[in-house]
């Protein structure tokens, strides 16, 4: 069972170069609360530990984190996915990247003058931004794996 504890998300918002006060920021906490869970002081609940998936950019993080929280009733329900393989992790890319080009005639003209104005397009785009950046760390992770962590 995959393992997910506040110093992996402490590690993993630094290894985005984000800090608490810019993630509290982003899904609508302060920093305090932040350095809490991230010190197992306080357990966020499943709505706001996925605001912080995605808002450091992989939503996949938070099936470990539901697993570790939850292993009696999330994580029987819901078992480790098995990996897949180079065939399926380029499928996924393609996907979402076909998924987000569906997305950007309407962003140019909304964002022309700058600015998203459509709160409902401005959602679609970081669902599917959000999406893609999964399955590229999925991809980036497999090649990584596959190479001996040399990036080749």
């Amino acid at each position: 069972m995959a393992v997910f504890s506040g110093m992996d998300l402490r590690n993993w918002r630094n290894s985005k170069n984000i800090s608490a006060e810019e993630l509290g920021m982003r899904i609508g906490y302060d920093a305090s609360t932040i350095y809490r869970i991230e010190k197992e002081v306080q357990t966020p609940g499943p709505k706001e530990m996925m605001l912080i998936c995605d808002a450091l950019g992989d939503r996949s993080k938070w099936d470990a984190w539901m697993r570790t929280v939850y292993p009696e009733s999330y994580g029987r329900m819901v078992p480790e996915p098995v990996p897949y393989g180079l065939e399926g992790s380029i499928l996924t890319l393609k996907s979402e990247m076909k998924d987000l080009k569906g997305l950007m005639q309407e962003t140019i003209r909304d964002g022309a003058d700058g600015k998203i104005d459509s709160v409902m397009l401005r959602e679609k785009l970081l669902k599917e931004l959000t999406e893609l950046m999964s399955a590229a760390q999925g991809m980036i992770q497999l090649l990584t794996e596959r190479s001996g962590g040399n990036g080749a």
